[in-house]
């Protein structure tokens, strides 16, 4: 209908059908394409198909239109917004949806904003999405007078693409153009694939996909303004929008003679005049000197590109973002790609050391994570050290400055923040030096339990119990973590008679020269962990105990010196130098979806622990051989 009206001259509908995809059971989706662009004929079909667009048919993709039947009007999400009512399961259902298809977008293209259309039979909405939000019209009833409709596909057709929300900063690199080619050829310069140092080369190697759209990003501002050119992102952190949507690339410079490969990540920060800039941030740590991070290249708001929507809806939760870019010169690799326990905790050490050196100017992290700290390779020392990144969140930390912006922001990455910050129940506090301390001992904990063997058995339980547990406001019973913290000690699994089982990590089968049939439990890591929580629980013991005595302080003759960063950091030197830690003793992540939610029953007795809950098993159903027909039975050879 839309194809043969007319309105949208220069773009042709398209419906798309795709086996599995969100929502295809109970919407059909289609888009709009410009007639020179749109897809090959294989994938315009009626029926559901195996087949999937590949982002380089996605990329001119535009205006995406999503259809429901006229029953199902009475969960229209918008018309629940609208009159701020709550929505219910169907109308959740049919607004992610509708933002899935807008994320489509967002992902495969550079965008500020996109419009889409969403039909409840013959009543239609027009919606405008960003980054920070959706505005969206009243109901256009197209059976009695569809003008506004039409007029908006007049006026789509003939806006401009940055009128449309296209990111003009970002060149589309052809393939088979000269940049196109001279990726192509960075790519195998200098090809080295044993050598650490050709880390960075491989990783851009694979994002050059052939079913990839390729561009030219512009990062700075001013005289320090540079091109990169970057193939596939090496991760994209695809949240719910409004969200920030984070991507991370290995780029080209264009114009480095060198043809050094950096890394770029291209963000919708969150818009706050007392919160630094990442870039701002890191320039100070570069100027003084601070080791273990990353050095800036340069970086910069994009063309002045702020959202609109959080000034055109009152609700407080839409907040102002802007896109904002870095270039750093570390190409770094994963926390989970360690080699061996040491190693890891060789990296920890790194990070704690940047830590403590940024506090001396001084500039708190605020968000110490797993995803935050990194292998970056060493050319004078000939090994992997760790990098402390991601200072989005980082703040001056005097006593006139303890957040940096909403006070919110100070939490981090709620999987490994500190116990203290957690308790909603008491607001968030002001940050304190030895919360990114606890959270280092977080991360130490996550990666061991994934990655060394242990007397662990149920390790999605512990997972889900330890770092993503959802009711953190009952500190005193709601939370396993805080428990732990609260005895200083991580118990694992209560026997019948006696006191609970610890965590204890397993030397690898063959340590010692000779197989072993039981695991032997003396790994060194289990006395840096059990010396972390000592400390930790003795930190808790002389502040507000928030579980029980919020109103009282600090009991007198207690030592607040116990958990600091020159007691971490002498602990990691002793680990490190002791004769007894094993190689190779890494192992196949024991639970690959760690995120899974694992239905966990709390008594008034006691918490259930990890290990007392039920693995559970997939039964494998045995399917009886059958006897094929006469007509198609095989011949024997």
């Amino acid at each position: 209908m839309l194809n043969r009206c007319g309105h949208c001259h220069g773009f042709q509908f398209i419906p798309i059908h795709e086996k599995g995809a969100v929502g295809s059971k109970d919407c059909v989706w289609a888009a709009a394409w410009p007639n020179k662009d749109a897809p090959l004929k294989k994938f315009v079909t009626l029926r559901p198909t195996e087949l999937r667009l590949d982002p380089v048919h996605r990329y001119p993709m535009d205006l995406p239109i999503i259809c429901y039947s006229l029953d199902d009007a009475q969960h229209d999400p918008f018309n629940d917004i609208r009159l701020e009512l709550e929505l219910d399961s169907d109308a959740a259902r049919k607004l992610a949806q509708v933002l899935e298809q807008a994320q489509n977008l967002f992902r495969y293209q550079h965008r500020k904003f996109c419009y889409a259309i969403v039909f409840f039979g013959c009543h239609a909405r027009i919606l405008r999405i960003d980054h920070s939000g959706t505005t969206f019209s009243t109901y256009i009833n197209c059976s009695r007078d569809a003008t506004h409709l039409i007029n908006f596909l007049r006026n789509f057709s003939h806006a401009s693409p940055a009128d449309r929300g296209i990111d003009l900063t970002a060149e589309y690199v052809p393939h088979d153009s000269p940049l196109g080619k001279k990726m192509q050829l960075r790519a195998q310069l200098n090809k080295d694939s044993d050598n650490p140092a050709d880390y960075p080369r491989k990783l851009f190697e694979r994002s050059l996909k052939e079913d990839w759209p390729w561009f030219k990003l512009p990062v700075g501002e001013g005289a320090s303004r540079r091109e990169f050119l970057v193939g596939r992102p090496l991760y994209e952190r695809l949240g719910a929008l409004p969200d920030t949507l984070s991507r991370g690339y290995v780029a080209l410079d264009v114009d480095d003679p060198d043809q050094r490969l950096i890394f770029l990540k291209d963000m919708w920060r969150l818009r706050y005049d007392e919160q630094l800039r990442e870039g701002d941030t890191v320039a100070r740590l570069n100027a003084a000197g601070v080791p273990y991070v990353p050095t800036l290249v340069c970086h910069g708001v994009v063309d002045d590109q702020v959202t609109l929507s959080d000034r055109l809806i009152s609700d407080k939760s839409n907040e102002s973002r802007e896109h904002y870019r870095i270039a750093i010169r570390e190409v770094a690799k994963s926390l989970s790609k360690f080699s061996d326990s040491k190693e890891l905790l060789s990296a920890l050490k790194c990070c704690v050391i940047a830590h403590s050196r940024a506090l001396e100017i001084p500039i708190l992290h605020r968000d110490i994570s797993v995803g935050n700290i990194l292998l970056v390779w060493n050319n004078e020392l000939e090994k992997w050290d760790g990098m402390l990144t991601d200072w989005e969140l980082a703040t001056d930390f005097s006593d006139e400055c303890k957040h940096n912006g909403k006070p919110a922001l100070s939490v981090g990455t709620r999987a490994f923040a500190a116990v203290r910050l957690l308790d909603e129940a008491h607001g968030p506090p002001d940050r304190q030096a030895e919360d990114d301390l606890e959270s280092f001992l977080h991360v130490l904990i996550f990666m061991g339990v994934s990655y060394i063997n242990s007397n662990l058995q149920n390790v999605a339980a512990f997972l889900q119990r330890y770092f993503y547990e959802d009711n953190y406001q009952d500190l005193q019973r709601g939370s396993y973590r805080a428990r732990c913290v609260r005895e200083g000690k991580i118990p694992i699994t209560q026997p019948k008679k006696g006191p609970p089982t610890e965590l204890r990590f397993a030397l690898p089968s063959g340590a010692g020269g000779r197989s072993m049939r039981r695991p032997r439990y003396t790994h060194p890591l289990n006395d840096v962990v059990q010396q972390l929580f000592e400390w930790l629980h003795a930190r808790y013991e002389v502040l507000p105990e928030m579980w029980r005595y919020p109103k009282h302080g600090i009991p007198e003759g207690s030592d607040s010196e116990t958990f600091t960063t020159q007691r971490m950091l002498d602990l990691f030197d002793a680990a490190l130098q002791d004769p007894r830690w094993p190689v190779e003793d890494k192992c196949e992540d024991r639970c690959p979806n760690h995120k899974t939610n694992v239905r966990i029953m709390r008594t008034a007795v006691r918490m259930v622990l990890p290990d007392d809950v039920p693995i559970l098993r997939v039964k494998v159903r045995e399917r009886p051989e059958m006897e094929l027909p006469a007509a198609k039975r095989r011949r024997r050879a």
